[in-house]
């Protein structure tokens, strides 16, 4: 008889686990930060949402919003379960939200960073001006940031231009586009001087834009973190596993490979941890940046 209690004790405590472990979600959301137009931007992440879809076995759909910080929010609080997302704006969904990094992206030479630079009209005697006068010559002078957390967009060249001595709020007038291709489309319309985007934007961008040909580039920056893969802390350990061999299997060869590399340049898929964003941290400093918020 003891034996028998003591079997069906064991058996309600397994029934009881059993219930008890998280059930997957039926649908899945892929952030996306805007560096592109949205509409573009469906357009572009559609093959890769296909395939996520096939390998997981879960519906996944892309998530975007109208700045960084929208999609950093969304992956803290849950709203976005994994997300393809610059260096800053990982150090932000990590302090504040608890995401987890699965991946670092490599680009298109195979690494796993990268470099901002500024742009500016090659008729606007600016360069000249550079090589002479260094960053003195970058007084006085309009420039388009994209987004206050984004990294090859304001970060970065917004440091290099403070070590260069310039005060950012006396030495230059500036502004953030929201988006990389709108910041470049600010200086090819003449509102801006410079504009800081990512290094080959003007390239990558050229079938979109006329005129592109007229830029040059007046400096880069220091490199930069490439793009990661980033989980809401909320995700099963089970799932998260799955990303990442979808990730470094399926998003890294054939059809997957072509479709990353549509969108980012993302070329393949390699291991990170929160050290590889050490030197975010520290040039957010530079910034005055407060991660807590």
């Amino acid at each position: 008889m003891k034996k028998f209690i003591l079997t069906l004790i064991i058996l309600s405590m397994l029934m009881a686990l059993v219930s008890c472990k998280p059930k997957e979600k039926e649908e899945l959301k892929l952030g996306f930060v805007p560096l592109v137009d949205q509409d573009k931007l469906e357009d572009l992440t559609e093959p890769l949402t296909n395939i996520l879809t096939d390998k997981l076995g879960t519906k996944v759909s892309m998530f975007t919003s109208t700045n960084y910080v929208g999609v950093v929010e969304a992956l803290g609080s849950g709203k976005v379960d994994f997300a393809i997302i610059p260096p800053f704006a990982y150090v932000l969904a990590n302090k504040n939200g608890g995401a987890q990094v699965l991946l670092s992206a490599l680009n298109k030479d195979g690494k796993n960073y990268y470099r901002s630079e500024l742009l500016v009209r090659k008729d606007s005697g600016i360069k000249e001006a550079y090589e002479k006068d260094g960053y003195e010559a970058l007084k006085g002078k309009k420039i388009a940031f994209v987004d206050p957390e984004s990294a090859s967009g304001y970060i970065y060249p917004g440091a290099m231009l403070v070590k260069g001595g310039l005060d950012l709020e006396k030495d230059i007038e500036y502004m953030f586009a929201g988006g990389h291709d709108k910041a470049v489309q600010m200086l090819l319309n003449g509102d801006v001087d410079v504009c800081a985007t990512y290094e080959g934007a003007e390239k990558k961008l050229m079938k979109d834009f006329d005129g592109l040909e007229g830029l040059e580039v007046l400096e880069y920056t220091d490199k930069i973190p490439y793009v990661c893969v980033a989980a809401s802390k909320d995700l099963s350990d089970d799932m998260k596993k799955k990303i990442k061999e979808v990730f470094q299997n399926d998003l890294s060869s054939g059809e997957g490979k072509e479709a990353c590399e549509k969108i980012f340049n993302l070329t393949g898929f390699v291991e990170a941890t929160n050290d590889d964003f050490r030197n975010v941290i520290d040039t957010a400093k530079i910034m005055n940046v407060d991660l807590s918020k």
